[in-house]
Protein backbone atom coordinates (compact mmCIF):
# COMPACT_ATOMS: atom_id res chain seq x y z
CA UNK A 1 0.00 0.00 0.00
CA UNK A 2 3.27 2.44 0.22
CA UNK A 3 2.98 2.03 -3.98
CA UNK A 4 2.91 5.81 -5.13
CA UNK A 5 1.16 4.90 -7.89
CA UNK A 6 -1.73 3.47 -6.35
CA UNK A 7 -2.50 6.35 -3.94
CA UNK A 8 -2.33 8.94 -6.67
CA UNK A 9 -5.17 6.53 -8.37
CA UNK A 10 -6.97 6.51 -5.13
CA UNK A 11 -6.53 10.21 -4.69
CA UNK A 12 -7.48 10.99 -7.94
CA UNK A 13 -10.54 8.70 -8.13
CA UNK A 14 -11.88 10.05 -3.90
CA UNK A 15 -11.71 13.62 -5.75
CA UNK A 16 -13.10 12.71 -8.85
CA UNK A 17 -16.17 11.35 -6.96
CA UNK A 18 -16.26 14.36 -4.71
CA UNK A 19 -16.51 16.40 -7.47
CA UNK A 20 -19.15 14.09 -9.42
CA UNK A 21 -21.32 14.26 -6.13
CA UNK A 22 -21.13 18.40 -5.80
CA UNK A 23 -21.95 18.64 -9.45
CA UNK A 24 -25.22 16.38 -9.24
CA UNK A 25 -25.98 18.39 -5.70
CA UNK A 26 -25.81 21.43 -7.75
CA UNK A 27 -27.58 20.17 -10.89
CA UNK A 28 -30.54 18.98 -7.93
CA UNK A 29 -31.04 22.13 -6.59
CA UNK A 30 -30.92 23.88 -9.71
CA UNK A 31 -33.92 21.68 -11.07
CA UNK A 32 -35.52 22.09 -7.93
CA UNK A 33 -35.68 25.98 -8.38
CA UNK A 34 -36.92 25.30 -12.21
CA UNK A 35 -39.56 22.85 -10.96
CA UNK A 36 -40.84 25.60 -8.88
CA UNK A 37 -40.63 28.34 -11.30
CA UNK A 38 -42.52 25.99 -13.97
CA UNK A 39 -45.06 25.61 -11.12
CA UNK A 40 -45.59 29.78 -11.12
CA UNK A 41 -45.85 30.28 -14.53
CA UNK A 42 -48.06 27.03 -15.16
CA UNK A 43 -50.24 28.87 -12.03
CA UNK A 44 -50.24 32.44 -14.01
CA UNK A 45 -50.71 31.06 -17.54
CA UNK A 46 -53.81 29.22 -16.19
CA UNK A 47 -55.40 32.31 -14.72
CA UNK A 48 -54.73 34.44 -17.87
CA UNK A 49 -56.29 31.33 -19.97
CA UNK A 50 -59.17 31.43 -17.23
CA UNK A 51 -59.37 35.26 -18.50
CA UNK A 52 -59.40 34.24 -21.96
CA UNK A 53 -62.38 31.85 -21.54
CA UNK A 54 -64.55 34.70 -20.05
CA UNK A 55 -63.48 37.37 -22.73
CA UNK A 56 -64.35 34.62 -25.61
CA UNK A 57 -67.17 34.42 -23.85
CA UNK A 58 -68.06 37.84 -23.98
CA UNK A 59 -67.51 37.98 -27.19
CA UNK A 60 -69.43 35.31 -28.12
CA UNK A 61 -72.83 36.45 -26.49
CA UNK A 62 -72.00 40.10 -28.45
CA UNK A 63 -71.66 38.03 -32.14
CA UNK A 64 -74.56 35.74 -31.58
CA UNK A 65 -77.00 38.62 -30.78
CA UNK A 66 -75.17 40.93 -33.81
CA UNK A 67 -75.25 37.92 -36.60
CA UNK A 68 -79.10 37.23 -36.27
CA UNK A 69 -79.35 40.81 -38.06
CA UNK A 70 -76.29 40.86 -39.71
CA UNK A 71 -77.19 37.60 -41.48
CA UNK A 72 -80.24 39.40 -42.09
CA UNK A 73 -78.62 42.67 -43.77
CA UNK A 74 -76.60 40.31 -46.11
CA UNK A 75 -79.02 38.14 -47.37
CA UNK A 76 -81.36 41.40 -48.19
CA UNK A 77 -78.13 42.79 -49.77
CA UNK A 78 -78.39 41.10 -53.24
CA UNK A 79 -82.28 41.81 -53.70
CA UNK A 80 -81.53 45.90 -53.24
CA UNK A 81 -79.11 45.58 -55.82
CA UNK A 82 -81.43 43.59 -58.49
CA UNK A 83 -84.00 46.15 -57.45
CA UNK A 84 -81.84 49.03 -57.95
CA UNK A 85 -80.16 47.54 -61.31
CA UNK A 86 -84.54 46.90 -62.61
CA UNK A 87 -84.62 50.63 -61.68
CA UNK A 88 -82.30 51.87 -63.99
CA UNK A 89 -83.16 49.55 -67.13
CA UNK A 90 -86.51 50.96 -66.57
CA UNK A 91 -85.70 54.20 -66.65
CA UNK A 92 -83.25 54.01 -68.92
CA UNK A 93 -85.40 51.71 -71.86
Amino acid sequence: MNNPFIVFVITIFLVSFVVLVVYLILTLIQIRQTAKEIEIVTKKISHQLDNVGNITEVFSKMTSSISSPLITVITAIPNVVSAIKNLFKKGGG
